[in-house]
């Protein structure tokens, strides 16, 4: 009976180690797999500054900013009537979640909270006006300019947070 007992408790032991083990791998799989998105995410952030910066003082301005938005609207804007509508919206979700991850969530917010009258379409407007959520987090001195230190202080704190586990890796994103 004594045997019986102790193997018992030896089992439940084991048992315990070992889920503790498996939690313990599960839970840095997961902060792993966190950090590689927020560095990926990040890279595309940088890739994005540059590609915005026209006139390559390294900052980005509003008129930057909205004059990239208006060109990405217009390719959008597939019949040309200046305003995206349900199938315009779909196919640009659509092609965001191809690119994986949760772009097409976010593509699909970001088109949300563009529409500013609620009517399930987005004007030229609504969508210039709506600029990535990065860029106003990154502009810390709220100045409607983001200089490229406040960018790099701003990558530098997502990824400071992926390694703590503080936040999602799709926080702060779009």
């Amino acid at each position: 009976m004594v045997r019986t007992i102790a193997a018992s408790l030896v089992a439940a032991l084991l048992a315990t180690t070992a889920g503790s083990v498996a939690a313990k791998a599960a839970d840095d799989q997961d902060a792993t797999a966190r950090k590689e998105r927020v560095e990926k995410l990040n890279a595309r952030i940088e890739k994005r500054f540059t590609a915005l910066d026209k006139n390559k003082d390294g900052s980005l301005d509003r008129a930057e900013i909205q004059a990239t938005l208006g060109k990405a609207f217009d390719r959008m804007d597939k019949n040309h009537d200046g305003v995206l509508d349900a199938d315009e919206i779909k196919a640009m979700t659509e092609r965001a979640s191809q690119r994986g991850g949760k772009a097409g969530e976010m593509a699909e917010a970001r088109l949300k909270r563009a529409d500013k009258n609620g009517d399930g379409k987005v004007t030229k407007e609504e969508f210039s006006d709506a600029e990535p959520r990065w860029l106003a987090r990154a502009d810390k001195d709220k100045n409607e300019t983001v200089t490229k230190a406040e960018l790099d202080a701003f990558l530098a704190h997502r990824e400071k947070r992926a390694e703590t586990g503080a936040g999602k890796a799709g926080d702060s994103a779009n």
